[in-house]
């Protein structure tokens, strides 16, 4: 599984680079939203883990960008010490699938790793099929195939 870490405090990001390194997973790390948009141009990561306040611009609108972008539709979880309750909704609005308030035990963020990578891949595109009816989940429309 590849993993990219968003996290501009250098300690945090070789911590975590690291501890999720040892339990088998290959990562690449960013310390800003231009050098996290340079790795996601070029690789398609299992799971992002992204720090909101970053020196040249704001996590949230860079996981807007990246859910913007099609192919990226897998788990994201936002890592921050921002713990208002408006931080909460407004990660998950824009496109987190969980949010782990700074500090944290490593132990609870690779649980929720794992519980978010064990998800079907089904569950993370953009439609839903079944035999000739189509549901675009984000969109929520339905269509059907018709055969000729």
């Amino acid at each position: 599984m590849k993993l990219l870490i968003i996290e501009d405090n250098q300690a945090l990001r070789e911590l975590l680079n690291d501890k999720l390194a040892a339990n088998g997973y290959t990562i690449d790390a960013a310390d800003s939203c231009t050098e996290a948009r340079a790795f996601i141009q070029h690789v398609k990561y299992d799971l992002i883990v992204l720090d909101l306040g970053l020196p040249d611009g704001n996590g949230i609108d860079l996981l807007r960008t990246i859910r913007n972008q099609k192919k990226y539709t897998n788990p994201c979880i936002i890592l921050s010490a921002r713990d208002a309750l408006q931080s909460k909704i407004d990660g998950l609005d824009a496109g987190a699938d969980d949010y782990l308030i700074k500090p944290f035990e490593f132990a609870e963020l690779h649980a929720r790793i794992r519980a978010l990578l064990r998800r079907p891949q089904a569950m993370n595109d953009d439609f839903i099929v079944v035999e000739n009816v189509y549901l675009h989940r984000n969109k929520r429309a339905l269509n059907m195939m018709v055969n000729t």
